[in-house]
């Protein structure tokens, strides 16, 4: 039975390296990198999706990119719950990982390996590995796929690699070291990252501030599904376009001094 060997690229600083590992040799051969673009990411993913996708051709690795379409315009809209703070405390229930990445990246990697991509015959228990790019500070995060076929590993913690280990990598190489990956309104942004894109990036901080505006009302309180009227993608329960994020994050890079391998929040792969 041939062991079909895919890597999870969420386009951050970990899973990319992990691709370049297998690149260079020092991990197996993979049978293909899939990328789930939500078509709502940063510039600067863009940026590394572009640079990397032609380095791993040109590398002999494999890269497909799916998607389940766009989660700015469909997300919120069709009720693939962002995790949104919600003025009765706590995140929605995040659905939105599920639906707009690990969906298409097990469809994609069934149709690579020539099966349909939901109906029978099935793949054989553990015949696909799902390459996930957690290094060794995020072990906590390690967790078995719920779908029989797929066995995740995470090789990056086999070999002991942190996050700081993957950007003196990637400086040994003289390659670009990737920005954390997540969507421009991902709700998930600690105060130092939307400072980031607030002072560097402001047409796409004003589209997280149109979508935050746009979703104020939550539609599940219709339907009897929610008993928070109001949701916010900054979890303070202000709206964006009001939150003083320069001031947040100098308190926060004095509270926590996070190292720089650190994940800062943004949990839907990196």
């Amino acid at each position: 039975m041939k062991i079909w060997r895919f890597a999870s690229w969420g386009l951050g600083v970990q899973s990319t390296w992990m691709i370049i590992l297998s690149a260079i040799g020092k991990l197996p051969p993979i049978d293909a990198a899939i990328v789930a673009d939500t078509q709502w990411e940063r510039r600067k993913t863009q940026e590394t999706l572009r640079f990397y996708k032609k380095w791993f051709e040109d590398h002999g690795i494999k890269v497909k990119i799916v998607t389940a379409g766009n989660i700015r315009q469909i997300g919120a809209d069709a009720h693939i719950h962002i995790p949104f703070w919600t003025n009765s405390g706590g995140p929605l229930i995040r659905q939105c990982t599920n639906h707009f990445k690990i969906t298409p990246i097990r469809r994609e990697m069934r149709r690579l390996a020539g099966f349909h991509k939901s109906k029978h015959p099935h793949p054989k228990p553990g015949q696909f590995e799902n390459w996930i790019g957690f290094s060794w500070d995020e072990w906590h995060r390690m967790k078995e796929n719920q779908t029989k076929f797929i066995m995740n590993r995470y090789p990056l913690l086999e070999m002991k690699i942190n996050r700081w280990d993957c950007e003196k990598g990637y400086l040994q190489m003289g390659l670009p070291i990737p920005v954390k990956s997540a969507c421009i309104g991902c709700p998930y942004r600690d105060a130092l990252s939307w400072f980031d894109i607030k002072q560097n990036e402001p047409e796409e901080f004003q589209d997280a501030i149109e979508f935050d505006e746009r979703n104020r009302h939550n539609p599940l309180v219709e339907r009897d599904g929610s008993t928070a009227d109001e949701i916010f993608v900054w979890r303070g329960l202000i709206p964006l376009k009001d939150v003083d994020f320069e001031t947040l994050s100098k308190k926060q890079n004095i509270d926590v001094q996070p190292p720089l391998f650190v994940c800062a929040g943004e949990v839907c792969w990196i």
